[in-house]
């Protein structure tokens, strides 16, 4: 009996400690953005996405406005607009 409590203890403290490092559903989902001459984009459900576009040299991190639960909008420095959907 004593074998089975500290069992269900190891587990149940296991769990306690693995839980917080899982990934939210929103920092597990796959998100898409798309802006004209984009060469490279990435965002993972914020209030920023990083948007790389030609011909810069890099990118830069702008703010967000969520449309939806699957889409959020916003514009570059340049004032290019871009879109980032959930996939």
């Amino acid at each position: 009996m004593k074998r089975i409590f500290s069992a269900l203890t190891i587990a149940a403290l296991s769990l306690a400690f693995v839980g917080p490092i899982m990934a939210t559903p929103a920092e597990a989902a796959s998100w898409k953005c798309t802006a004209k001459k984009l060469k490279n984009a990435s965002y993972r459900g914020g209030r920023t996405a990083m948007i790389h576009l030609s011909p810069y040299k890099s990118g830069g991190r702008y703010p967000v406005t969520k449309v939806s639960d699957k889409k959020v909008v916003g514009k570059t420095k340049d004032g290019t607009p871009f879109t980032c959907t959930l996939q």
